[in-house]
């Protein structure tokens, strides 16, 4: 087919030729590549990515011929070829952008030395919470009008909370996704929080703190997933410094490298 010809010809002549018969992509990349190109390389650049414009052109096609063949595809009426392709296009080079951003984790290849610190101090502030109390029990006495034993009881509670969750949680890890546990255990402790500070009544504080020291075993799950993907060199330095906030200041100085 001559090139002027193939030009000429309409969107939905396109779309029924490649229904027919594959070979017609042929006319998609001759009459809509160069338009196609154009757009990636403006939005690349706008992302500041480096990304191969050639393989994303290449995967978009091949997303338009599935759409054509396998769906009951229509085109609007307000939408040419080849602005679909463009949006089509777009797509995938977001799709390469968030693949490139996203942290992979692969057993034994090593951790990034800021997801390591992030998890310490994520395990630091978390089990914290057993001991946040401690120095306000005498405020919290006063103020809730209770007596000395019924405050003393906040930590002691706190703690039978802790050593629930070690029972209970984290033998969860092993059975379900550790992020997920992660995650929910996170925000069951801090809503517990937003209860213990605003309740008036030590009842509730107590089932509260129960629940946020249950919670607060996330340096628990953070050990076995430093020892599973740091590189073998360097596992147990990892978990060391997952299990002990000391170890963020004292080992600072250190090249953590991938760890």
């Amino acid at each position: 087919m001559a090139q002027n010809n193939i030009l000429e010809l309409k969107d939905h002549e396109i779309i029924s030729k490649i229904k027919e018969n594959s070979d017609a992509l042929g006319i998609v990349f001759k009459k809509c590549k160069p338009g196609a190109i154009q757009f990636l390389r403006k939005t690349n650049y706008q992302s500041n990515e480096r990304i191969d414009i050639e393989d994303i052109f290449q995967d978009a096609i091949l997303v338009l011929y599935e759409n054509i063949v396998n769906k009951d595809f229509i085109l609007a009426s307000n939408t040419s070829l080849q602005t679909y392709l463009n949006s089509v296009c777009r797509n995938q080079l977001l799709k390469k952008i968030g693949k490139n951003n996203v942290v992979e984790l692969k057993e034994n290849k090593g951790i990034e030395r800021s997801l390591l610190l992030t998890m310490a101090v994520i395990a630091g502030l978390t089990v914290a919470n057993c001991y946040y109390n401690q120095p306000l029990l005498e405020m919290i006495r006063h103020d809730m009008g209770v007596s000395q034993h019924e405050a003393n009881l906040i930590t002691v509670v706190t703690q039978i909370g802790y050593a629930l969750g070690l029972c209970f949680l984290i033998p969860m890890g092993d059975l379900y996704s550790r992020r997920r546990i992660i995650v929910i255990n996170m925000s069951i402790a801090a809503v517990m929080a937003v209860f213990i500070a605003f309740s008036q009544r030590v009842w509730i504080v107590w089932g509260a703190s129960l629940l946020l020291g249950a919670c607060s075993v996330i340096p628990q799950f953070f050990i076995p997933i430093a020892g599973q993907y740091s590189e073998k060199k360097n596992k147990g330095r990892n978990m060391g410094i997952g299990r002990r906030t000391g170890g963020i200041g004292t080992d600072s100085h250190r090249d953590f490298d991938l760890l």
